[in-house]
């Protein structure tokens, strides 16, 4: 996920997956689920999440899979997807 960094999963293993079973461990609807990336490696996560999130500063492509963008990393993007969630419980 950087110049210098690899990241290596055994064969079938994902982010998405990852999400996927954490939901149903959880009994959370699958539609439910929310998940926050800001690089390549997480553009599987983020298309098969209910709500895919995307930072501000991710690249483009990550950006252009997501339902929703927030802020950079470094200022509060979770807490961006909170405040987003909260309002849509108050709807």
């Amino acid at each position: 996920t950087e110049k210098l960094y690899i990241e290596m999963m055994p064969a079938g293993v994902s982010k998405a997956l990852g999400l996927r079973e954490l939901a149903e461990h959880l009994s959370i609807k699958h539609e439910n689920t929310y998940a926050i990336g800001d690089f390549y490696n997480d553009i599987d996560m983020i298309k098969s999440a209910g709500v895919g999130v995307s930072v501000e500063n991710a690249p483009e492509e990550v950006k252009k899979v997501a339902k929703l963008v927030v802020g950079h990393c470094n200022d509060g993007a979770v807490a961006d997807i909170i405040e987003y969630i909260e309002a849509q419980i108050e709807k």
